[in-house]
């Protein structure tokens, strides 16, 4: 995903959530232009849920197919977001 569509005029707060630390070193670096407003956290969202933010906008493409759906609704009571996006790639 394209981080650029969130402008720092109009968002005060993104988040980026990973299970990978590499990852999201790597996206915070290709993102500086961000780092006013983006918050890479690096969390299983399997077993660790303590850290999530609330938020306004949960997006969350090709996520649930790895971490199932009972997994994903927990996320979304903890995180309560007004509006939630998501990709759901079927596996064959």
């Amino acid at each position: 995903m394209d981080l650029n569509i969130f402008k720092k005029t109009r968002f005060k707060k993104v988040y980026g959530i990973d299970v990978n630390q590499h990852y999201l070193d790597q996206t915070a670096e290709r993102y500086a232009d961000l780092a006013d407003i983006l918050d890479c956290r690096c969390v299983d969202l399997t077993a660790d849920l303590a850290n999530l933010p609330q938020s306004e906008l949960v997006i969350a493409n090709l996520l649930i197919e790895y971490i199932g759906y009972s997994s994903f609704q927990k996320i979304i009571q903890k995180v309560a977001p007004k509006y939630v996006s998501c990709i759901i790639q079927q596996k064959p």
